[in-house]
């Protein structure tokens, strides 16, 4: 078939190992639906999708270069791309329009094909495309997000000057392999020269390296106007001055779409690049993020964990004798070496940040009553709520405030109880329409925005759901609240149907349902890491009394983690990052832990007997 072919840049390159799809906001629009469309079908995140090549083409006719038998075509001209995608090893060959048609036409082990790279070659490639993004944006004094690779070819350079040889330098006359790159920044285009040990030499439209350095972020001026609202919010979210944040960095971002970096289960975004900024401030010990876009109102993305951030698991360790009078002993494990120490003794109860930094227990100080406090640095506790009984303790995503139950006396009704770091006294923001002492309290569980309850009025009817956003209380629906998905406003919820059955649902708070992650019998316990798009999910497909632990993307594909048999009081719960997770169950009369590597052939790390749910926290 006689195909025109044109390359997208005026440089006669082929384009190989792009990066992270997602993170090339200036990639052809057919090129990023290429990679979201590989990505639902194998179930890969796209930003472990690496674009190989894409070249401009122009199709005889509207069958892209794809025609199928019995089919017929408009014979007309159509521009499109040409585009090879790899992931876990294979290589994929899309052809395009100029729109959004667009076909998978064929699949290939990594090494064979149109491009001949052997994947040996990988790791020095990468490390050649880092480099060389790194010093440019050093040169322009940008963050090297704000770099992007447009093409690379392979070159074999006739001596050590890598093509580009300086005045009166020696060089080794030796033939060398390596590559010529096109760097794009500001609508600008840059070349480098490279040999395959990581040596870079600017060749072309580069400014010179001799620049003053670039001023710390946090220094910087002229910051743009998203940075103060970020300011603002964050001291308004945390209780504290303004003047307690400072600014870590500022970075000019190219978000993919319209969702900014923080897309939502079940939501669409216009598909166009919006250039913004990812903001980082941090307030006492934590970090927390910030999205912008072209205006002055940022998103809130949360805490920010760390790549190398190390998880532990926190748990009850039962004492003698048993008799549920404050004899637990709160551990933390270090799951891969199954070492664990004390980290305060005598309990009843704890709750702990997703970061690990801020622990709450409740201790009982005499038959009749108990009181909730803070554990301290020093170990010691410093108590702020006394009462008969509390339960349900609940910490909100930054630290700040601490939700929980509590029955003032024997046979009081119970009340929402809210503490806010900082403060003496705990308030208790009323329930709309719930008459106290007429429903049963049920799950807590924060978002960035306020707080989701769970209650169940008392004879008939099943659980209903509310959200409190720290003035008013709004009604969601007959939901069961069953966690939050972190970096969004939704929360997971489990829906009853009419059939019996049941349904994992997303549910944004002042918009209803977003999606339906899972159908089953019973749906137990469901959560979220902060990073990534997939949900732990505990659930029962039917009367044998199996339980199915699986990870459900967002768009519903499962696969199965773990199964148990004649199990109960199932929880499951995920470290911050997502490496880690838990499942707590009860078998006969035995309570315990599993901890699993997420995504793991053989998951099981270990196994922990306690009386309660063991929670991963990452620091």
């Amino acid at each position: 078939m006689n195909i025109r072919r044109a390359l997208a840049v005026a440089v006669p390159v082929a384009v190989l190992a792009l990066g992270v799809a997602c993170a090339q906001g200036n990639l052809p629009r057919p090129v990023q639906a290429a990679v979201q469309d590989l990505s639902e079908r194998i179930d890969v995140p796209a930003e472990m999708i690496v674009v190989a090549s894409m070249e401009q083409v122009t199709w005889p006719d509207t069958s892209l270069g794809n025609p199928q038998p019995g089919q017929f075509y408009a014979q007309v001209q159509t521009e499109g791309y040409r585009v090879i995608l790899e992931a876990q090893g294979q290589r994929y060959e899309y052809h395009t329009d100029m729109g959004t048609r667009l076909a998978m036409v064929e699949e290939t082990e990594v090494g064979s094909g149109p491009i001949p790279a052997g994947e040996d070659e990988t790791p020095a490639r990468l490390a050649t495309i880092r480099a060389a993004k790194a010093d440019l944006a050093a040169r322009l004094q940008i963050a090297p997000e704000a770099v992007y690779l447009l093409g690379l070819e392979r070159v074999t350079w006739p001596d050590a000057s890598l093509g580009a040889p300086e005045p009166g330098q020696d060089y080794a006359q030796v033939l060398t392999p390596g590559y010529r790159l096109v760097l794009e920044a500001d609508g600008s285009l840059y070349s480098y020269h490279a040999d395959k040990e990581g040596h870079i030499v600017a060749s072309g439209g580069v400014p010179p390296a001799d620049q003053d350095e670039p001023t710390p972020p946090g220094e910087v001026g002229d910051l743009p106007a998203a940075t103060g609202e970020a300011i603002a919010d964050l001291a308004a979210r945390l209780g504290i001055a303004q003047g307690d944040v400072s600014v870590v960095s500022v970075e000019a971002v190219q978000w993919p779409n319209g969702a900014l970096g923080l897309p939502e289960p079940g939501m669409m975004y216009a598909q166009a690049v919006v250039p913004g900024h990812r903001i980082i401030l941090q307030a006492g010990p934590r970090r927390f993020e910030y999205h912008s876009g072209q205006g002055p109102t940022p998103l809130f993305a949360g805490v920010v964990y760390p790549e190398d951030a190390a998880v532990s698991v926190l748990s009850l360790l039962r004492t003698e004798p048993a008799d549920g009078n404050n004899f637990f002993h709160l551990q933390r494990i270090e799951p891969y070496v199954e070492v664990g120490n004390i980290v305060t003794e005598f309990i009843s109860d704890f709750a702990v940040t997703p970061d690990g930094r801020d622990i709450a227990v409740k201790k009982r100080t005499s038959r009749s009553s108990h009181e909730v406090a803070r554990l301290l640095a020093d170990g010691t506790v410093a108590a702020f709520d006394g009462a008969f009984d509390f339960f349900g303790l609940a910490w909100d995503s930054v630290g700040s405030r601490l939700a929980y139950w509590g029955r003032p006396m024997p046979g009081n009704e119970v009340n929402l109880v809210v503490w806010t770091m900082g403060s003496t006294t705990p308030t208790m923001p009323p329930l709309p329409n719930l008459r106290p002492g007429a429903f049963r309290p049920g799950k807590l569980a924060w978002t960035n925005d306020g707080l989701a309850i769970t209650v169940t009025p008392e004879g008939a009817g099943g659980p209903r759901s509310l959200f409190w956003d720290g003035q008013s209380t709004q009604e969601l629906g007959d939901y069961a609240i069953l966690g939050w998905i972190p970096r969004t406003s939704s929360l997971l919820a489990r829906k009853q149907l009419a059939d019996g059955t049941q349904q994992l649902v997303t549910v944004i708070p002042g918009r209803g349902e977003g999606t339906v992650l899972l159908a089953a019998q019973e749906v137990l316990a469901a959560a979220a890491p902060a990073e990534g798009q997939y949900v732990l999910v505990a659930s029962r497909s039917g009367d044998d009394g199996v339980v199915q632990v699986s990870r459900v993307t967002w768009g519903g594909q499962s696969q199965m983690v773990a199964m148990m048999v004649d199990v109960s009081e199932v929880a499951v719960a995920i470290s911050p990052v997502g490496d880690i997770a838990t499942v707590s169950y009860v078998v006969g009369e035995v309570a315990k832990s599993d901890v699993l590597a997420v995504g793991a052939e053989e998951p099981l790390i270990t196994s922990i007997m306690q009386p309660g749910p063991a929670i991963p926290v990452a620091e």
